[in-house]
């Protein structure tokens, strides 16, 4: 089998995939956009892979769909997939490539996806006699909150694919790291909001009001006790309250009060358990405290599960490039999970911080060490020509 590694291809071949990485990506961190509104994102990647691909067409409003067959066609095929929104954040960054739509910043690493995806299409044009299994690539837009990718299968996207994949820049590793690990690896992702409404009254005279502050102090307080002790946790899921507000004066007992908050969970069953133990405590603090409520739970991404074969390969084709592999659990969220619970898949993170690019994800600071945008390419390439040699 042919060992496939950027760096061992000729040094100006990898010089010009290292300058066009960044070029994409800096030409896209300029112009981010949210979900559903990727419309000059859309048309700078299709005008950027057009000329390089077999077939393209459009998917769920701004989304991009793009093959390379083997030739000759065949029966199996991968999908490669990058996210291309970005989030409501005012940048910060003082960069000659920052973004110039106002309020609106590449804080999660999309652009670096879409560049490193853009440039995977470009070196299998250039490959094609290698390849003994059909390539498709998706630029999903609406990652961030909008479930882009349930989308894209409700319009059909998996109506071909067998495998898929996709890597995301992780600034929790430094550049020269990977990680990855088989079965759940990113949580799932839940919230919910809570109207709970009582009796106002005077501050002076409490024994008048159904108090839904009270309630909710009690309501937290034994959930952060109960559910910790519910299940065989194990780092397994987390419930966290992260909104209140209620009042309008120091002596004013409010008649109404919000909650918010989400719950993260790595087991389907745990999550969904949660959420019916979740509302009958409510239910029950409630009646004891004479007030009404009205519960919004909302099941957000599912847990994201890496397949264990594709583990295999995935940790394979990361050991050619000769970097650090660790273990990969998140408690954030991914809606690659919903392709993952389809098709068989895998998730890898790839490492982007250094010293001075080591700004959270979401941070109005956030940025990357763009080498790893190679490495993320290389580790695409080497995982292609590994797939196909290992399957029938």
């Amino acid at each position: 089998m042919q060992n496939i590694n950027l760096k061992e291809l000729k040094l100006n071949e990898s010089k010009n995939y290292e300058d066009l990485l960044i070029k994409n990506r800096r030409d896209l961190h300029k112009i981010p956009e949210l979900g559903f509104q990727e419309f000059k994102t859309s048309k700078y990647i299709y005008e950027q892979i057009k000329d390089f691909v077999d077939e393209i067409y459009n998917l769920a409003t701004t989304g991009i769909v793009a093959y390379i067959y083997a030739n000759p066609k065949n029966k199996k095929t991968l999908l490669l997939r990058a996210d291309i929104d970005a989030l409501p954040i005012k940048e910060e960054n003082e960069i000659d490539y920052k973004s110039t739509h106002e309020g609106v910043m590449h804080a999660c690493g999309h652009d670096a996806h879409s560049s490193i995806l853009i440039n995977t299409i470009k070196y299998f044009s250039k490959n094609k006699d290698k390849l003994k299994m059909n390539l498709k690539f998706i630029f999903q837009p609406g990652e961030e909150g909008y479930g882009g990718a349930k989308k894209m299968i409700e319009e059909g996207v998996l109506n071909d694919v067998d495998y898929a994949i996709a890597l995301h820049v992780w600034n929790d590793l430094e550049v020269g790291k990977a990680a990855v690990s088989s079965g759940p690896s990113m949580a799932s992702s839940d919230s919910f909001e809570i109207e709970l409404i009582g009796k106002g009254g005077h501050a002076a005279i409490p024994n008048q009001a159904n108090d839904p502050i009270l309630l909710a102090i009690h309501f937290i307080n034994y959930c952060y006790s109960y559910f910790p002790r519910a299940f065989d946790n194990s780092n397994n899921y987390i419930l966290t309250f992260t909104y209140i507000n209620a009042g309008t004066a120091n002596n004013i007992i409010p008649d109404k009060l919000i909650l918010k908050g989400t719950v993260r969970a790595f087991d389907e069953n745990i999550r969904i358990n949660i959420a019916s133990k979740f509302e009958h405590i409510l239910k029950t603090f409630c009646n004891l405290s004479n007030i009404d409520y009205i519960l919004k739970y909302n099941l957000g991404y599912p847990v994201l599960v890496n397949d264990p074969f594709l583990y295999k390969i995935a940790y394979q084709a990361l050991e050619k490039i000769q970097i650090k592999i660790e273990k990969f659990k998140s408690m954030g969220s991914e809606d690659m999970a919903y392709i993952l619970q389809k098709v068989p898949g895998i998730y890898v993170a790839i490492g982007s911080k250094d010293e001075i690019n080591n700004y959270p994800h979401h941070n109005p600071k956030f940025n990357i060490n763009e080498k790893s945008m190679l490495i993320g390419m290389q580790f695409f390439i080497n995982f292609v020509y590994l797939l196909q040699e290992n399957i029938k």
